[in-house]
């Protein structure tokens, strides 16, 4: 095993062909590259298909349920209906959004009086996900959109924006978390109203968006194509929150049986 220095197999140096050809040997001598982070992943198809695979660091001053803890976070799970769990900012930080009785939703009092606010669920465990089915309804505020993402964390993570009479689908487009930005598809009349039903099949290959009577594909382009759910919910200056009610995920060979 290798551990890169300083992490610098995501941080190439200005010598793009040296870089290039020592990385090139290093995979030649080493079955397995290890990078570290401040929230890594679990040691995921997605890990070992960009060349390197985090590891977890242990520091003085860490108890034993702290790094029971952490390592829990680095063990990748099947994909697992979310009918509770933690979701998460960046990976690691608690956030406003909570789940319960099948609602994904702001918690009270958590949000304070900002207008926007994002979560994944369980990011790291689901970073393998592949080959399922998302179903919820979409409940969008008078003044602000809800939106329901997969294929989380990876360059083709699609998101699903719907406000009261339209959806906007949007793909992740660049390389690096550094430099992937939102790209729309296409936005889309709906019947005006609340709510709106949606549902996402993950596959391989193709991303099949279904809202109300709406039917969108979007292909996997290039890179990682597995990850899990997150939700992102925008109002207006003291407006209601939207939600994501009844969510269920299920692999695509269950439901299709």
């Amino acid at each position: 095993m290798f551990a890169w220095p300083f992490s610098e197999a995501r941080d190439p140096s200005t010598d793009r062909p040296a870089a290039a050809a020592a990385a090139r040997a290093i995979a030649k001598a080493f079955p397995m590259r290890f990078v570290n982070t401040a929230a890594p992943d679990a040691a995921s198809r997605r890990s070992i298909g960009a060349d390197a695979i985090e590891r977890l660091e242990v520091v003085a001053g860490m108890r034993p349920a702290e790094v029971l803890s952490a390592m829990r976070t680095m063990q990748t799970v099947s994909v697992d209906d979310p009918a509770d769990g933690v979701w998460l900012v960046n990976r690691r930080k608690p956030s406003a959004v909570e789940i319960r009785d099948r609602r994904v939703g702001v918690r009270p009092g958590r949000a304070g009086s900002t207008t926007y606010t994002s979560a994944d669920w369980i990011p790291q465990q689901s970073a393998d996900w592949i080959d399922y089915r998302v179903d919820a309804t979409l409940r969008a505020p008078e003044s602000g959109r809800s939106s329901l993402r997969v294929r989380v964390g990876s360059p083709n993570e699609v998101r699903v924006m719907v406000g009261r009479s339209s959806v906007t689908v949007f793909r992740h487009r660049g390389v690096g978390a550094d430099r992937i930005v939102d790209v729309a598809v296409g936005e889309f009349a709906l019947a005006p109203g609340r709510d709106h039903d949606v549902r996402v099949e993950v596959a391989e290959h193709r991303t099949r968006i279904v809202v109300d009577e709406v039917v969108v594909d979007v292909p996997t382009g290039r890179g990682a194509v597995t990850g899990g759910v997150g939700a992102d919910f925008g109002r207006a200056p003291g407006g209601e929150w939207g939600s994501l009610d009844g969510l269920r995920v299920r692999r695509l060979d269950v439901v299709n049986r």
